[in-house]
């Protein structure tokens, strides 16, 4: 095993890891869907991470930010 396979064995985890990633915001963006103005606004204050960008992303389509 060369450098050259180890670069795409490497590449192909980050790459995982990027839709993996995309996948839990995805998530949180439609969950949130089911919630009330107030309630995403709150919920964006206090999540963190993919959450909180799954948030954001939902209040964004809503025109709230």
């Amino acid at each position: 095993m060369g450098f050259g396979d180890f670069l795409k064995a490497a590449g192909g985890a980050v790459l995982n890891q990027m839709d993996k990633k995309k996948e839990r915001i995805t998530m949180y963006r439609d969950r949130a869907d089911s919630y009330s103005d107030s309630e995403l606004l709150s919920k964006i204050r206090y999540a963190s991470g993919d959450e909180k960008q799954g948030y954001i992303l939902a209040a964004k389509r809503r025109g709230l930010l």
